[in-house]
């Protein structure tokens, strides 16, 4: 049986998507209500090695979750966000999760409709819950809300960004 690590790191899904049926196109934008940082700064010790370390006795347990679900060709043909966003929450997304599920705060990265951003009013495409954080009603609070891109619609200034990051 394979460790966490192993699992999490091996070539999968995302890998095969077939992307030949984008089009290209204007970025869709979201505005939350968010104040942004004043600066930014560079975190010299988020690498991989220091994460890898940091988590080793967790990563190196043995996966006990679901083996990945079999796939057709058309499963993995993407065509928008919206499809991408589908076939990641169906065919990748189950393999972390079950590996956040193994940690003390049970977080769960999925799509962003559960978890509106507070003052907004407004659903990013993709959040990161846990019941140890949801509002006074008891829904989730988004604590890590995401946008999905698709690399048709990058502009080309975004290949100047420090990759090393």
């Amino acid at each position: 049986m394979p460790t966490i690590l192993e699992v999490l790191t091996k070539e999968n899904i995302v890998s095969q998507f077939d992307c030949s049926r984008l089009l290209p196109g204007i970025n869709t934008t979201y505005y939350a209500k968010i104040d942004p940082p004043e600066e930014w700064e560079s975190w010299k010790d988020f690498t991989y090695k220091n994460l890898t370390s940091a988590c080793k006795t967790k990563l190196s347990e043995r996966y006990k979750g679901e083996s990945l679900p079999k796939f057709l060709r058309e499963d993995i043909e993407i065509y928008n966000e919206d499809t991408l966003e589908h076939d990641f929450t169906r065919l990748a997304l189950p393999t972390v999760n079950w590996a956040l599920s193994q940690t003390k705060y049970r977080p769960h990265y999925g799509r962003g409709s559960r978890a509106y951003l507070l003052g907004s009013g407004k659903e990013p495409d993709w959040s990161l819950v846990t019941p140890y954080r949801t509002s006074e009603d008891g829904s989730y609070l988004n604590c890590f809300p995401g946008d999905t891109k698709l690399s048709t619609k990058w502009y080309p200034e975004l290949f100047s960004i420090n990759k090393v990051e």
